[in-house]
């Protein structure tokens, strides 16, 4: 769980399904261990790389499926935070999990992976769960952006990116029915973050959501993709190159996935 909260990411999910086993360890758990070991010995830690370049514009994140078929999202090289929620997915008490990464310049600069107390109705309460975590960790990225003196424009308002239209409804208009009657205080707060101008919420289609990684088990083309566009991969120096010597990056591409 150390290498996972410091470095290593796109382990979150595995080492929350793994942790759940930890007061009574079965064959199948030691199994998924051996397996993220294996995955760590294979794939080494490689950097995340920062472009040196101005907060202006917008990064494109595409998935390609049959030609010429393919979906893409710009995202904006300001700050900006993108969430997901799964829903039930601890199958012990039925708790679900929310993953919250937030980017600088189109790379990574803070990852969450937490299990939500309360357990969730339906999906729709999860992703507004999670939406309230993400709202909260965006309130203090602001305050440290406001404190370090990064432009006021770039941060207020915060776009949070979800892949849960009926959630955004239910936050943006503000009314509480019946149906989340329930959860009438997480969207209140979210509602006033957008009314003060703080936060505004986005739909991200579900393939290009980045931290979809982080509360389920994709396969490992959608993995990869996620890990390299968070910690940018894109920005790496050219083979060949001094840098590219000097970070020892020909020793960092040794496939996991490829030795299965």
């Amino acid at each position: 769980m150390h290498v996972e909260v410091c470095s290593r990411f796109e382990l979150s999910y595995s080492i929350r399904r793994l942790a759940q086993f930890t007061h009574g360890p079965t064959e199948a758990a030691f199994a998924g261990l051996y397996r993220v070991l294996r995955f760590l010995a294979t794939l080494p830690h490689r950097p995340v790389m920062y472009p040196r370049r101005a907060f202006e514009g917008f990064d494109e994140f595409r998935v390609d499926f049959d030609p010429p078929k393919y979906k893409s999202i710009h995202i904006p090289r300001t700050p900006c935070t993108i969430a997901d929620s799964d829903h039930a997915r601890d199958t012990l008490r039925r708790k679900s999990h929310h993953c919250d990464v937030s980017l600088l310049n189109g790379v990574l600069i803070h990852n969450c992976v937490q299990q939500q107390r309360a357990i969730a109705l339906h999906s729709t309460h999860s992703e507004i769960l999670g939406s309230l975590a993400a709202t909260k960790e965006t309130g203090y990225l602001q305050d440290i952006y406001t404190h370090i003196g990064h432009p006021s424009s770039n941060i207020f308002p915060f776009p949070i990116y979800l892949d849960s239209q009926p959630c955004i409804d239910a936050l943006e208009s503000n009314a509480v029915t019946t149906r989340v009657k329930h959860i009438a205080v997480p969207i209140k707060y979210i509602n006033e973050k957008i009314a003060a101008g703080r936060i505004n919420l986005n739909w991200i289609d579900t393939t290009l959501n980045l931290a979809d990684s982080g509360t389920k088990p994709n396969p490992s083309p959608t993995l990869t993709r996620h890990y390299d566009y968070l910690i940018g991969v894109r920005f790496y120096p050219p083979k060949g190159s001094n840098h590219h010597e000097l970070l020892q990056l020909d020793t960092r591409h040794l496939h996991y996935f490829s030795l299965l």
